[in-house]
């Protein structure tokens, strides 16, 4: 976006100091930053301060990125996020996909494995519904079940038991996890946990921020048990 300049009747000029002509400089770079929605300059020639806030779907791109980098012969789906903008505000329950949909975007994870292509979280909502919403409580268990049924996929429940969860992460076999208050939740919530390379569980989390950046971390067996409430694999 372009902007139109005013020409101001002449005037004799005074003097600045340094310091004014500082501050206007100052005024005018942050200026031509808002009327350009916060792209003006490339990544680097501004301070944070000056930074637009980074959108999730921007987000999400890069953590898949590094996802990618970081285990490329293991991990062939999405994180898929409840939060990004594509999809946040659709309705789901008694709110939207962003705060109420983290089991449908883990489902759209584990269907992009096994379809190998790209499964938004939109898909599994128009299949879904508000079906297995539960009013106060969030999405019901038998939601995985059901999901295995309608597409045609093996699926366990594996209750509990960590080590069973650990012997198809060995073999890079996702599981998906329902976690209580924690490090993940402040109530209840849905995600997917991956082998990582350095021996490692990765956390796909659905509801991950830049703040948060789950998606750079690793957990070991008992940071991860000590969470969990159940396991589930589709395999």
């Amino acid at each position: 976006m372009g902007k139109t300049q005013i020409r101001k009747p002449y005037k004799k000029r005074k003097k600045k100091s340094p310091f004014v002509l500082f501050v206007f400089l100052g005024l005018l770079v942050g200026g031509v930053w808002l009327i350009n929605g916060g792209s003006v300059l490339s990544d680097g020639q501004l301070p944070n301060l000056f930074q637009a806030k980074q959108s999730q779907q921007s987000f999400s791109k890069k953590a898949n990125t590094y996802l990618k980098k970081r285990n490329p012969k293991t991990i062939n789906y999405p994180l898929n996020l409840q939060t990004d903008e594509r999809w946040s505000e659709l309705s789901y329950g008694d709110n939207t996909l962003g705060v109420n949909g983290c089991a449908i975007a883990t489902l759209s994870m584990i269907l992009s494995k096994e379809q190998n292509r790209v499964v938004e979280p939109t898909e599994i909502l128009d299949w879904a519904k508000d079906v297995y919403f539960v009013e106060g409580a969030g999405t019901s268990w038998t939601i995985f079940q059901d999901f295995a049924t309608y597409y045609g996929l093996p699926f366990k429940n594996l209750g509990n038991s960590i080590n069973s969860a650990l012997d198809y992460l060995k073999k890079d076999i996702p599981v998906v996890v329902s976690v209580a208050p924690g490090e993940f939740t402040d109530t209840g919530h849905i995600m997917i946990l991956a082998a990582s390379k350095d021996g490692n569980i990765q956390v796909y989390d659905p509801n991950d921020t830049p703040k948060k950046s789950h998606y750079k971390k690793t957990y070991t067996k008992d940071e991860i048990s000590s969470q969990v409430i159940n396991y589930w694999v589709y395999a």
